[in-house]
């Protein structure tokens, strides 16, 4: 029985130094290179175990977000700051001046071909005013307008002949222009004065007028039908009239 335990032991002892053997490097070779076995945790080793993430991922939402349209903000107006119109620069002009007292003047003179001339006189609203140009020719033509660059007459109608009612109390041009020749002319403008309505002088009577006490109490009653009228004077009493009715 004692051998058979102690040869039992002698055959582990020998398995163990010849699994040791196996195990240990050989001479001038390099160590062999261990892999590290992960430790694989159990209940036993006190080692929490790493739990698996077997869920499932979840499965993406895709929120679609429309957005609401923009309310439209209406465009703030521009107010546009009127521009005056830029007034047309008036000509040199020669001022025609009447005489004391009078209404009319004539200008006498000479123009080359195709030159233009300019007469300037003062007039008032509601006056009349009459122009006329005489030429050798009658190649001399008129233009008439105000100093607010108000046309009432172009050189291009060719008119020798203007009349016409001022609208406003201004200075009036008058434009001569020659055609094709040299020639001699003679302007003349009349504006008659304006006509003053006369104030009738009459003083105003205080007080009601009463024709008893102007003329005294009647003396007749006229019926006015062309018959007899009632003497008041004298009751009773009639007379004829003094007119017939047709």
């Amino acid at each position: 029985m004692n051998k058979k335990i102690i040869f039992t032991c002698v055959v582990l002892v020998m398995l163990v130094l010849i699994t040791t053997a196996c195990k240990l490097p050989a001479a001038g070779s390099p160590p062999p290179v261990t892999t590290q076995v992960p430790e694989v945790p159990t209940a036993t080793t006190g080692v929490a175990a790493e739990l698996t993430n077997t869920s499932v991922p979840p499965t993406p939402v895709v929120v679609t977000v429309t957005s609401a349209p923009p309310t439209p903000v209406p465009p703030t107006p521009v107010l546009a700051t009127p521009v005056p119109p830029t007034p047309t620069p008036l000509p040199q002009a020669i001022r025609i001046q009447f005489a004391a007292g009078g209404t009319s003047a004539v200008i006498n003179g000479e123009m080359e071909a195709e030159q233009t001339l300019y007469y300037v006189l003062g007039a008032s609203a509601t006056q009349t005013m009459s122009v006329k140009v005489t030429s050798p020719n009658s190649d001399v033509y008129l233009g008439v307008f105000g100093a607010d660059s108000q046309v009432f007459l172009t050189n291009s109608t060719q008119d020798t002949l203007w009349s016409g009612t001022l609208p406003t109390t201004q200075d009036y041009f008058i434009s001569l222009t020659a055609s094709n020749g040299k020639t001699n002319y003679s302007l003349t403008v009349d504006i008659p004065p304006l006509q003053t309505i006369p104030t009738p002088n009459i003083t105003p009577v205080a007080g009601t007028f009463d024709p008893v006490v102007t003329y005294g109490n009647p003396t007749f009653d006229d019926p006015m039908t062309g018959g007899e009228y009632q003497r008041l004077d004298q009751p009773g009493l009639r007379a004829a009239p003094k007119y017939q009715l047709h």
